[in-house]
């Protein structure tokens, strides 16, 4: 039992050394392995991972060390700046404050020239915007006051062609529904002999408010007289 085991391991062993041997042949005629390869395996495996870390610290310090060394050799290496040299390089320095300070105003200056052209421009189209709906304005209210005056003569027309008990009747209507300054208005535009009929109309059928009208006309200037027959016969008009 123990020799069968033996062969087993002692077949495997040769079979795993031949399969390594083979590998690394093959390795070799492939051109992926060669002497000096080899010697660079046996040395990164001749350390442990934590040793090359700490080399690598090492030698990552001493190269910032050089560096740092270097550049102070090269800033060593530059003259210092003279007196003069310092002057210059501030003037120049204020030279281009200035300029850039100068720059900056022109361009400031010249946005605001624009902003004022723009503002300038608005208010003329808002003028121009307000004095054509002036105009509008204006010409609607002639429109409307030359159609209504118009339309107020035509209508008077009607009226002083009615019989004047008829013109009183309407009138009355006006009344009657509030406009009474409307009817006002038609007796104050109507001819004088007119006017006089349809205020006598008035006193037959209502004294009171024939005194009103008569009041209403007097303060506008314009005074119907009646005829002196039909007073008398109505009796006196109150408040006369």
């Amino acid at each position: 039992m123990m020799r069968s085991l033996w062969i087993i391991l002692s077949t495997l062993a040769i079979a795993n050394l031949l399969g390594i041997a083979g590998f690394v042949g093959w390795l070799g005629l492939t051109g992926r392995l060669s002497g000096e390869r080899m010697v660079r395996i046996r040395e990164m495996l001749v350390k442990t991972i934590a040793e090359e870390k700490a080399q690598l610290a090492v030698e990552d310090e001493a190269r910032k060390q050089e560096e740092a060394k270097a550049a102070a050799d090269a800033k060593m290496r530059v003259p210092p700046e003279s007196s003069t040299e310092a002057l210059s390089r501030v003037r120049d320095e204020d030279d281009l404050a200035v300029q850039r300070l100068a720059r900056t105003r022109e361009e400031i200056r010249q946005m605001q020239v624009q902003l004022d052209a723009r503002q300038a421009a608005l208010d003329r189209d808002k003028a121009e915007l307000a004095a054509a709906q002036k105009a509008l304005e204006a010409k609607k209210t002639e429109t409307v006051t030359t159609l209504g005056a118009e339309q107020f003569r035509q209508a008077l027309g009607a009226l002083e062609a009615q019989k004047p008990a008829d013109a009183r009747k309407v009138l009355q209507a006006m009344i009657d529904e509030g406009r009474k300054d409307n009817a006002v208005k038609y007796l104050a535009a109507m001819t004088e002999r007119a006017r006089s009929r349809i205020v006598t109309e008035f006193i037959k059928s209502d004294q009171k408010l024939a005194a009103q009208l008569l009041e209403e006309l007097r303060t506008r200037g314009l005074e119907s007289k009646a005829p002196a027959g039909a007073a008398a016969s109505s009796g006196p008009v109150p408040g006369s």
